[in-house]
């Protein structure tokens, strides 16, 4: 991937910093790690999703992968369940199908059957889960973003760089 000119690469790499951010505030509020950590982005699909891998400072044998960005909700899952960023997508959407299953169940049982709380529409919440993780299950499936970046970040006029 190269970028048009300098401002849509500074503006990716905005982008960027506040998807880390995003990760290193996860973790703290899912407490995955007391401490200090190490965040690593690993993959990108520019401005829609962010994954990473994160881990205690000192230990990364034990860490996990991150997803966060504006098309995907931000979740967790351990390192060891995924060799690359691309298993770990896939692991994503497979999860996320599971939880979207299980609260269309929930959203149809009746009302003495589970505990309700508050106005949540829950079969939205199944239905927009369920269309994120077919939606990442299909960018897992295509081999074209996963093909490492090769040549120069910003494309130069005429050099027909993509």
């Amino acid at each position: 991937m190269a970028f048009r000119d300098r401002a849509e690469l500074d503006a990716f790499t905005a982008w960027g910093e506040r998807q880390r951010e995003a990760m290193a505030h996860h973790v703290r509020t899912a407490s995955l790690f007391a401490g200090d950590i190490v965040a690593k982005a690993v993959w990108t699909l520019p401005h829609r999703i962010f994954l990473g891998r994160v881990w205690p400072k000192g230990d990364a044998l034990r860490g996990y992968w991150v997803i966060t960005g504006e098309l995907v909700p931000t979740d967790h899952i351990e390192a060891s369940l995924a060799e690359n960023a691309r298993e770990a997508a896939r692991h994503f959407a497979l999860k996320w199908q599971l939880q979207s299953a299980r609260m269309a169940e929930l959203a149809e049982a009746p009302a003495d059957a589970v505990q309700r709380s508050g106005t949540v529409e829950w079969r939205a919440v199944a239905d927009r889960l369920r269309v994120q993780a077919e939606g990442l299950y299909a960018i897992a499936s295509d081999p074209e973003p996963w093909k490492p970046t090769a040549g120069p970040l910003i494309k130069e006029p005429g050099d027909g760089a993509t």
